[in-house]
């Protein structure tokens, strides 16, 4: 890339010099453009002749001028230089080139955006005379956190997923749990002791096989290391290994699906030493059990490759590439035509809408996730007033943030375990509507009187969030209509990072973020409520977290599902009574794919499952 700066300074010096025609210039001359010493200068001379894109022709005698031809124009070689770098796998050099170079050679960059463009989706090799299929995709950051018992983001999540199993599916057309590195499960008629029997012959990616001390380890480590996700193993009273492929788990209390618990990602089984060459090696040698094998994962892809020796069907794809494409703050440039990691959240196929457009493939799906303000009630301020709160829901009604704002927002939503979710009949429904001139005069009466009871003294409030676009919407607008009131808000944009550490949730007035509501919901909202890492966690005081610990444990100890549900709700509401959080809306989610893209099936996190997706022939 500094050939490319190199010949830069020169051609953009003497651009108006036709391709081909030669100009008298001295060394000196070359040299003092160049900013570097003659004996530098006469080298790059020389590598600007090998690579092509000079003639130079030396001035013979002293005091004789050299002649020089250039032979490519600028453009030409930026693109070439870049698509090296992108055939070299360097996605992260090749997309710095390409924005270095924006708004000096437009035409050139606009080339290069469109060729990099087509480079996504389904490709298909010839290795040794057989079909290689790889399907690229492109995501906007790095993956840095491809461990269970520490991810936080969805897309993390999505990647370990390949990677690794657990030992039970959860089946939500069923509510129910099916066998998978455990072929069966047994519990004691209490709930308090559970046996799981392990699949024999299943391989880990680097061939050792899986036996039951892995499992005994893997639910340690959750403990030992400090895992925000806890609350999960910490029921565990003891776990006793009764042979290779054998582990009974007594509970400390009842827990009628604790079965369920093990389908968690966060709980998927890893073997000590593949960890520790984890930990030691950094974030590219997760070892799983699963249908991919991680090959690369660093600031240009990820890589996937199938396990031959999965115990399950091999996977039909040989190959998945995940480009870190990232957003540049002035990029403006349409992405229409590339393949994003995220797609549809559901895998209830009866609700899918597909629409057929040339060449592509739309399906859409009203997505699980739910977008939520959390409220810090865990120190001293005007946050831990009921009426500033109550005050604050009123001000923030999702309907206007839909209809103001747009995009993917499509549906109000005002819990986080609804009937919807799971699934049955309710009555909630979240029909965007505006409201009339009477209603918001209603409205601004009821949030003076809530302020004056709040004591609010116009102080300036900080709202985080992160640094995507949808985030950076919803928080201006979040301002605005806080300024309407007379609330002032000042709004932060972090990266996932810097706004998980202890440090920003504590500063923090109030944050912006999306719950992620799987397929098994209520093991989703005990994540949110329980997880040391959720922000509502984090926020809630004291004696809403000793509510909601001894809700979990009625929850446990309740074998029918209807009267989990009766428990589910009643809690919720009396959280939200206490206007203890802020769920504001789901998304409507739009995926594309080639029309020949076979077996794509969605997970609720909003995912494609590459595990049986393949290309049929058209």
């Amino acid at each position: 890339m500094q050939l490319l700066e190199d010949y830069y300074r020169i051609r953009t010096t003497y651009q108006h010099i036709p391709l081909h025609q030669g100009m008298t210039i001295s060394i000196d001359q070359l040299t003092e453009l160049l900013c570097c010493t003659d004996r530098n200068t006469k080298l790059i001379i020389r590598k600007l002749v090998d690579q092509g894109l000079i003639r130079w022709v030396p001035g013979i005698g002293r005091g004789n001028r050299s002649q020089l031809f250039f032979l490519v124009e600028l453009g030409d070689i930026y693109q070439k230089i870049a698509k090296e770098l992108v055939y070299q796998g360097k996605i992260k050099d090749a997309l710095a080139l390409h924005h270095t170079y924006k708004k000096t050679l437009p035409l050139a960059h606009e080339q290069f955006q469109n060729w990099f463009d087509t480079q996504f989706g389904y490709q298909q090799d010839l290795c040794n005379n057989k079909p290689h299929d790889t399907l690229r995709l492109r995501y906007d950051d790095v993956f840095n956190i491809v461990d269970p018992i520490h991810m936080y983001l969805r897309s993390d999540c999505h990647v370990v997923m390949q990677i690794t199993d657990t030992l039970l599916h959860y089946e939500p057309r069923t509510m129910s749990t099916r066998a998978h590195l455990a072929h069966h499960v047994e519990s004691s008629e209490d709930g308090r002791i559970w046996s799981f029997y392990l699949c024999r012959g299943v391989q880990f990616h680097d061939g050792k096989e899986l036996d039951a001390q892995d499992v005994l380890y893997t639910f340690e480590r959750v403990q030992q290391e400090n895992s925000p996700y806890t609350w999960m193993t910490e029921i565990i009273e003891t776990m006793d290994v009764l042979d290779a492929y054998t582990l009974r788990i007594q509970l400390a209390y009842p827990c009628y699906w604790f079965d369920r618990f093990v389908c968690s990602p966060h709980l998927s089984i890893m073997q000590e030493h593949a960890a520790r060459r984890s930990q030691m090696n950094g974030r590219n040698h997760l070892i799983g059990t699963g249908p991919f094998r991680l090959v690369r994962n660093d600031e240009s892809m990820v890589v996937l490759e199938a396990f031959s020796s999965y115990f399950r069907e091999r996977a039909l794809l040989d190959r998945v590439e995940i480009w870190i494409v990232p957003t540049y703050e002035d990029t403006i440039d349409s992405q229409e035509s590339t393949y994003d990691l995220q797609s549809v959240p559901s895998v209830d196929q009866d609700a899918l809408c597909q629409v057929g457009i040339e060449g592509d493939r739309r399906t859409a799906r009203m997505e699980c996730n739910i977008t939520f303000l959390s409220f810090q009630q865990m120190r001293e301020g005007v946050l831990s007033s009921p009426y500033f709160r109550q005050a604050l829901s009123l001000i923030l009604d999702a309907k206007h943030l839909i209809l103001e704002v747009g995009g993917e927002r499509a549906e109000t939503t005002d819990r986080f375990f609804s009937h919807e979710l799971l699934g049955m009949d309710g009555s909630e429904v979240g029909r965007v509507m505006g409201g009339n001139i009477e209603e918001m005069a209603e409205l601004a009466q009821s949030v003076r009187h809530l302020l004056l009871q709040s004591n609010y003294q116009g102080e300036t409030l900080r709202l985080y969030t992160f640094k995507e676009e949808d985030h950076r919407q919803d928080g201006e607008w979040i301002k605005a209509r806080c300024a309407k009131y007379g609330i002032k808000l000042e709004v932060f944009h972090f990266s996932t990072e810097e706004l998980l550490t202890p440090e920003r949730i504590r500063e923090a007035d109030l944050i912006h973020d999306s719950a992620t509501i799987g397929e098994d919901v209520e093991l989703s909202v005990l994540h949110l409520l329980l997880s040391g890492n959720s922000f509502l966690h984090q926020h809630f005081n004291e004696e809403q977290r000793e509510f909601i610990q001894q809700t979990a444990q009625k929850l446990y100890a309740t074998k029918d599902r209807r009267e989990r549900y009766e428990i589910w709700e009643d809690a919720e509401g009396h959280l939200l009574t206490k206007y203890g959080y802020l769920p504001l809306y789901r998304n409507l989610i739009t995926m594309r794919s080639q029309p020949a893209l076979t077996g794509v099936t969605i997970n609720a996190q909003g995912w494609v499952d590459y595990y049986k997706l393949w290309m049929k022939k058209m």
